[in-house]
C-alpha cells in the first residue's frame, strides 16, 4: 500500500542511522514512533473526526518509521544469535509474522463485531507498548566501527557502493527483485476465482487462506530443519516451487487443485525470503550491515508493486499469459544470477 512509497524513500537512509547509532535503542524508538501513529488514529477514530488525508498521512508516517526500525531489526538479529541459528532466527520471525496475517482478520472482525473499532485500535496501541517493553529488555549490543568525523550523507553513499561492488550483493539485490514477479500473481487469485474456478467469494478465501498458510509452513519447515544443506540451492529449490506453482496455478480449472499450486507458492515464497535475507546478513561486514540491510529493505518494499504488473499485464495479455510472465520471471533471473556469482555457489 501507500507505506511502501517512505520504506522505499527512506530505508537505505534508516540503515546508515542503524550503523551510526545504537541499534537496540532504534528499534525501542521505532515502537514509540508506532504507538504515536497508532494512537492519533485511535483518538481520532474516538471522537469520530477522522478524513481520508488524516489515513493517507498515517499511513506514510508507518512506512517512515518502519523504514528505519526494519535495517536495524535484521542487523540486531545477527548480533543476537550464532550464525548457524540465523536462518532459525529469522524462520522464527517470520513465522509469528505470518500467523499473525492469518490470524489477526479473524480476531479482528470477531473484536468490532463484539467491542467495536475503537477498542480495536486502543488495543493495537496497548499491544504496541508491549512491543517497545520487550524491546527495553534487549541489551546493548556493541557498536559498529566507524569513522566519527564521516557524515551520515556520506557513509550512506559509502555502503550503496560496498552493496554495489562487493560481491556476492549485486547477484542478492537481482534475486531478491525477482520476488517483484512473483506478486503478480496476488491481484490474478480473485480474478481467477471468479471467472475460471467461478468459485465466488468463498473460494477466493479459500485461496487467500491457503497462500498464507503456505506461507506460515515454508518458516515452520526452516523452524525444524534449521541450518542444513546449502542456502543457495534451498534459495534455487523454493524458486523453482514458486515458478512450478505458479504455473499449476495458471492451467488449474479445479479449485482444490488451485489451493494447492497457491500452497506451494506461499511455502516457496517463505523459504526464499528467509534465503535471501540471511545471505544478505552474512555476506556484510559489521560495520556495513545496517545499510547493507537498508538496501535490501528497498527491495523488499518494491515487491507488492508487481501486484500493479500483475494486474496490468493481466488486463493487457490475459490472465494465463500473465501467469506464466510471473512464473518465468520469477525463476530464470534468480538461476542466472547464481551462476553469475561464484561467491553466491559457494553459500
Amino acid at each position: 500500500g501507500i507505506t511502501a512509497l517512505p520504506a522505499i524513500a527512506l530505508s537505505i537512509l534508516g540503515g546508515g542511522v542503524a550503523d551510526r547509532i545504537s541499534r537496540v535503542n532504534l528499534l525501542v524508538y521505532g515502537a514509540i514512533g508506532y504507538s504515536s501513529v497508532f494512537f492519533v488514529t485511535a483518538l481520532l477514530v474516538q471522537f469520530d473526526v477522522h478524513t481520508r488525508w488524516h489515513i493517507l498521512g498515517l499511513s506514510l508516517d508507518l512506512g517512515a518509521v518502519r523504514a528505519f526500525q526494519s535495517p536495524a531489526m535484521k542487523a540486531v538479529v545477527v548480533q543476537l544469535v550464532d550464525r548457524s541459528q540465523l536462518v532459525t532466527a529469522n524462520a522464527l520471525a517470520e513465522l509469528s509474522e505470518f500467523a499473525g496475517e492469518i490470524a489477526a482478520p479473524l480476531i479482528v472482525g470477531f473484536l468490532i463485531s463484539t467491542s467495536g473499532a475503537n477498542f480495536v485500535y486502543w488495543l493495537a496501541v496497548s499491544l504496541v507498548f508491549i512491543e517497545l517493553a520487550l524491546f527495553m529488555r534487549i541489551p546493548q549490543l556493541p557498536m559498529p566501527k566507524r569513522n566519527a568525523e564521516s557524515r551520515l550523507l556520506s557513509e550512506v553513499k559509502t555502503g550503496i557502493r560496498y552493496v554495489l561492488n562487493t560481491p556476492p550483493f549485486s547477484a542478492l539485490l537481482v534475486i531478491s527483485m525477482s520476488g517483484l514477479f512473483g506478486s503478480m500473481l496476488i491481484p490474478l487469485v480473485p480474478v481467477v476465482a471468479r471467472d475460471i474456478l467461478d468459485v465466488g467469494v468463498t473460494g477466493f478465501g479459500v485461496l487467500a487462506a491457503a497462500f498464507g498458510a503456505g506461507l506460515a509452513g515454508g518458516s515452520l519447515v526452516l523452524v525444524l530443519t534449521g541450518e542444513r544443506g546449502r542456502k543457495i540451492v534451498w534459495l534455487l529449490v523454493s524458486n523453482a516451487l514458486v515458478s512450478v506453482g505458479i504455473v499449476a496455478f495458471a492451467i488449474s480449472d479445479d479449485l482444490v487443485f488451485a489451493t494447492t499450486a497457491v500452497f506451494l507458492v506461499g511455502v516457496g515464497t517463505s523459504v526464499a525470503g528467509n534465503m535471501v535475507v540471511t545471505l544478505f546478513q552474512i555476506s556484510a561486514d559489521e560495520q556495513m550491515r545496517g545499510r547493507v540491510m537498508g538496501v535490501y529493505s528497498v527491495t523488499s518494499a518494491m515487491v507488492p508493486l508487481g501486484s500493479l504488473l500483475g494486474g496490468w499485464l493481466g488486463a493487457a495479455l490475459g490472465i494465463e499469459a500473465a501467469l506464466l510472465i510471473s512464473a518465468g520471471a520469477s525463476f530464470v533471473p534468480v538461476l542466472l544470477a547464481s551462476m553469475w556469482s561464484p561467491m553466491l555457489r559457494r553459500m
